[in-house]
């Protein structure tokens, strides 16, 4: 499913004017990983699921730039960054944090720990080109001969509008209409798993695995503007911070309904056709 996803990425020539890059993407979310793969398919993309394999990772190869999400498990991204910079020698790599807040505290955090910016999620793809382009420099190109982006408006897609908000999964999932089926059905994969992660993790009062399952979630959902499941899985989240984990328990019956909703719309748009 990610290899038909980043294959229909191919027939989107948004990113053609960019240089091939180097980029080490740091993100445990296997459908966001998913989508800024397609939107970054020109470039060399390394991945690594946590903090710890960014570091090992970086030991043995060097990057153009290094996009990290600030949720992640094992290694956190404050003492990934920090170790980075502390074993970095020559060129600073710029390392961008990938964050669903942008807070003044979370920016001051970000500089703290040796960071050099930041993009907000859900990430769009003008945002996310113009973010690389500001930390890499990259070599002046034209504009004039992009490609125009693909009419989505035959697609036989019509999930309720209070579920899913079709027109930001536009603008975010690369790949036209082909890319937004794929992207659909690998999020409708992923629900159960990531459900069955923040359930194991109340089980085990994991507030740890709590908070990053449900931030998880969260970021996969706001993918295609599933704007209730993002709120209640945020609400999840926010409980295993603070460690209350009866309050994260009593909201799973409010994330199944809302989560069963989005599966259901998910479902319309994987099986959806071309006209």
């Amino acid at each position: 499913m990610i290899d038909d996803v980043q294959s229909a990425a191919k027939h989107d020539d948004r990113e053609r004017e960019f240089p091939p890059l180097d980029i080490l993407l740091v993100e445990d979310s296997v459908v966001i990983r998913t989508v800024l793969a397609g939107l970054l398919e020109k470039h060399n993309i390394v991945m690594a699921g946590d903090g710890l394999e960014a570091v090992t990772i970086m030991e043995k190869e060097r990057f153009d730039i290094v996009l990290m999400d600030l949720q992640m498990p094992e290694m956190d991204w404050f003492e990934a960054t920090a170790v980075i910079r502390k074993r970095e020698t020559g060129r600073r790599t710029p390392i961008i944090a990938m964050t669903a807040s942008a807070t003044t505290d979370d920016r001051d955090q970000c500089r703290t720990a040796g960071m050099d910016g930041y993009i907000a999620k859900p990430i769009l793809p003008d945002e996310l080109r113009r973010t690389i382009e500001r930390f890499t420099q990259p070599q002046s190109h034209s504009t004039s001969e992009r490609a125009p982006a693909e009419n989505l408006s035959s697609v036989k897609i019509q999930p309720s509008a209070d579920v899913i908000d079709l027109e930001l999964a536009r603008r975010q999932i690369p790949g036209g209409e082909e890319g937004i089926r794929a992207m659909a059905q690998l999020l409708l994969d992923q629900c159960p798993i990531m459900m069955t992660e923040i359930q194991e993790g109340l089980t085990d009062r994991d507030n740890k695995r709590i908070q990053r399952a449900a931030h998880s979630l969260k970021g996969s959902a706001d993918i295609f503007g599933a704007r209730h499941v993002v709120e209640v899985a945020r609400r999840i989240e926010l409980a295993g911070k603070r460690g209350d984990v009866d309050g994260a328990s009593e909201t799973m019956l409010k994330l199944r309904e809302q989560v069963s909703q989005l599966q259901s719309a998910l479902a319309v748009m994987a099986t959806s056709k071309p006209t």
